[in-house]
């Protein structure tokens, strides 16, 4: 019966949408905290960064508030411009050309 109903279905879409959503959010502000307490890990934030904005609409936002904090509070800015450009050239490759 489960496996048949509406409601089920569209409950479980959900729920596994936003299960990925967590996961991809708790994965980017770990590498965010890393990054703000040691100074590393620009390239594995970049790509937590570029998953969460695929996973998400609403990613995108908090994204960028992230990099603007990360502007703000970092030392060394000249190590986020590569991570920066990373994340929003693929989201702007992939925008325009979806896999």
């Amino acid at each position: 019966l489960l496996a048949t109903s509406h409601i089920q279905i569209t409950t479980v879409s959900l729920v596994k949408f936003y299960c990925l959503c967590f996961l991809l959010v708790s994965i980017n502000l770990y590498y965010l905290i890393k990054i703000l307490k040691k100074d590393v890990g620009y390239k594995k934030y970049a790509i937590s960064s570029f998953f969460y904005i695929l996973s998400a609409t609403f990613g995108f936002v908090f994204v960028f508030f992230e990099y603007l904090l990360l502007f703000i509070l970092n030392k060394s800015k000249k190590k986020l411009v590569k991570p920066f450009l990373i994340t929003f050239l693929s989201i702007l490759f992939f925008t325009i050309f979806p896999p």
